[in-house]
């Protein structure tokens, strides 16, 4: 089957770990960045179906957390698309969230 491509910029392929965050920043899913641009990236999960269609990603490294929005998704993958700029987990009020940058 041919696949035709949708996206407007390549992706480099990548794999980084990460967690999205949802809820009350104390709902986490372990994640793996499989391509990443400025613009969004796939992630590989579990189980897609678990993840809410408005998250924040934080990538393993970054210690930042960037809001994004989910654009697609399959049974094991989800495409997002950053929604804002990345906030550094130094300056958020929330210890859990600031706890993650050591637990990563």
């Amino acid at each position: 089957m041919d696949t035709v491509e949708k996206r407007k910029l390549h992706r480099p392929r990548m794999l980084q770990g990460g967690k999205i965050v949802y809820g009350m920043n104390n709902l986490l899913i372990d994640c793996m960045i499989r391509d990443r641009t400025d613009m969004g990236a796939r992630l590989k999960v579990a189980i897609s179906a678990d993840v809410p269609n408005q998250i924040r990603l934080f990538v393993t490294g970054d210690n930042a957390l960037t809001p994004a929005r989910i654009i697609w998704r399959s049974e094991r993958e989800i495409g997002i698309e950053f929604t804002g700029p990345a906030e550094p987990i130094h300056d958020a009020a929330d210890l859990q969230l600031r706890a993650l940058r050591v637990h990563a």
